[in-house]
């Protein structure tokens, strides 16, 4: 006969780190996992705090919690917590923020670019753009077809190719390279771009490629 799984409370409260208030009935949805399956997915509301209470959830040891918030388009994450033997109490805050169109608070903090040579004429140029957020605001686009960013490529560019994210989803074509969709959450370096093309090589190569954001350092 089977023991009933010890039950347990997971708690918490969602905090809104731009400093507004985080709207009463906000809902918050407790993801449970077992070995990377979900089991369960229970949905609840904050109260006038921010402060929410799953009670009689069960804890079967090595459970996964996670905890997630959709406000204003983007979906909030809480650390994950793993159920331990005699521990039936987890706390998981979430911190959420407001959005704004302002890109004045964001800065590209480095800029590394790489220089592989595929064949005798020519070279192929990787670059990873690491984009701080200096604000207490989740960066958005005005209009989800228009680029949040866009990213100029030198005259002469082939072959543009993206190691993370896709064309038509996470960014766009534009009359003289890219634009990158996605929003950008407050935090140093939490934000990359990571993508290469290729250039034709005669024996020297310049490359001419201005950015619309301040560039802190430049890595080659």
């Amino acid at each position: 006969e089977e023991v009933p799984a010890a039950e347990g409370v997971v708690s918490g409260q969602v905090i809104n780190l731009s400093g507004e208030t985080v709207p009463a009935g906000q809902e918050v949805v407790l993801h449970g996992f077992d070995q990377f399956q979900e089991v369960i997915s229970v949905t609840t509301q904050v109260d006038a705090e921010g402060l929410f209470r799953f009670d009689g959830v069960e804890i079967p040891e090595g459970r996964a919690f996670i905890l997630t918030v959709d406000y204003k388009d983007t979906t909030y994450t809480s650390d994950l917590a793993v159920v331990e033997a005699g521990v039936t109490s987890y706390d998981l805050p979430i911190s959420i923020y407001e959005t704004t169109t302002d890109t004045s608070g964001l800065e590209i903090q480095r800029l590394h670019v790489l220089f592989e040579f595929v064949a005798v004429d020519q070279i192929r140029v990787a670059e990873l753009i690491i984009v701080s957020n200096l604000s207490n605001r989740v960066v958005v686009t005005g209009d989800e077809d228009t680029a949040l960013l866009t990213y100029s490529l030198p005259e002469g560019a082939t072959n543009l190719q993206f190691q993370e994210g896709a064309l038509g989803r996470d960014f766009v074509e534009t009359p003289n390279g890219f634009g990158d969709l996605r929003a950008i959450v407050p935090g140093e370096g939490r934000h990359q771009v990571l993508f290469s093309f290729d250039m034709p090589y005669d024996d020297s190569l310049a490359i001419s490629q201005p950015f619309e954001l301040p560039v802190q350092s430049l890595v080659v």
